[in-house]
């Protein structure tokens, strides 16, 4: 170039942009997959971002508390706990702290009373809402107001019932709703025939069945890492019958054919917990979890 211009022949190619920054980031236990990084939290905590960069984009799935299971009265089978809401999508990330609330699983319950609703869980601006509790086992007509199945992320199972209500479906023995998007309805109580059997708690992947078992679960999302959680727990069933199974965390009803006495959710699935048997008591949900993952290379 000539004139006031510059000669540039000499001072070869301008340099390339260099390589992408990516988010880096504290909390939770870490790891690995691939070009990915897991912040896994089972109990709350913070999740704080301390640099952004060109995709700064966040995947996550959120999951409550599981409902407990219902308790069990003149050996009527309580309904299974509703497991935990479950959400799973994308959200941008900003370099600051976000406070994550694990739920705790909901507590059981004994004789005609339903079990307790999970915990919510929280964190990047969204609710997990807590599993409905399972239906009191109950026998006679007049249904006890504490004894119905409760909503939630996923309702809770429909208890066993007998008496004047012997092979109808009352609001006793129907599930409860779930939370749109977060999960669904428990199963009712099965049909003729079983009436001391009790519907398992709804999933985040099935319910609304007339069932005994629990609604499945869901490994919905990019960041749950293909495993599957928050399913509902197995409906109570009396004498030497099979209780429920539990799906996906979910907890087993109880029930003598199968091992006796229910079981809880398991920790951080969001799994509902096992519907009582013969006047005994049900068992609690399982707590939530929280996992957020993003490219880091």
């Amino acid at each position: 170039m000539t004139g006031f211009g510059f000669n540039v022949s000499g001072f070869g190619s301008f340099p390339s942009r260099g390589s992408p920054n990516f988010v880096e980031a504290t909390g939770g236990t870490v790891t690995t997959s691939g070009n990915y990084k897991f912040h896994t939290f089972t109990s709350s905590g913070t999740f704080q971002i301390t640099a952004v960069g060109d995709d700064n984009t966040l995947d996550y799935v959120i999951i409550a508390g599981g409902g407990g299971g219902g308790g069990s009265s003149s050996s009527i089978g309580g309904g299974g706990g509703g497991a935990g809401g479950y959400l799973q999508g994308t959200v941008t990330g900003e370099e600051t702290s976000y406070s994550l609330v694990i739920g705790a699983g909901g507590g059981n319950a004994s004789g005609i009373n339903n079990g307790n609703n999970g915990n919510n869980s929280t964190g990047l601006g969204l609710t997990s809402v807590g599993g409905g509790g399972g239906g009191g086992g109950f026998y006679g007509s007049s249904i006890p107001s504490g004894s119905r199945p409760t909503t939630g992320g996923s309702g809770g199972g429909g208890a066993g019932n007998s008496g004047q209500n012997e092979n109808s479906l009352t609001s006793l023995s129907r599930g409860a709703n779930g939370t749109s998007g977060q999960g669904n309805r428990g199963n009712d109580k099965p049909g003729e025939g079983s009436d001391d059997a009790a519907g398992g708690g709804g999933g985040a992947g099935g319910g609304g069945a007339s069932s005994i078992n629990g609604g499945a679960g869901s490994s919905s999302g990019n960041a749950s890492g293909g495993t599957a959680r928050a399913g509902g727990g197995g409906g109570g069933y009396r004498g030497s019958n099979n209780g429920g199974t539990g799906s996906a965390g979910g907890g087993k009803g109880g029930g003598n054919g199968n091992g006796g006495a229910p079981t809880a959710g398991s920790g951080n699935t969001g799994g509902g917990g096992g519907g009582g048997f013969n006047n005994g008591d049900s068992a609690a949900g399982g707590s939530g979890i929280i996992i957020i993952r993003y490219l880091y290379q």
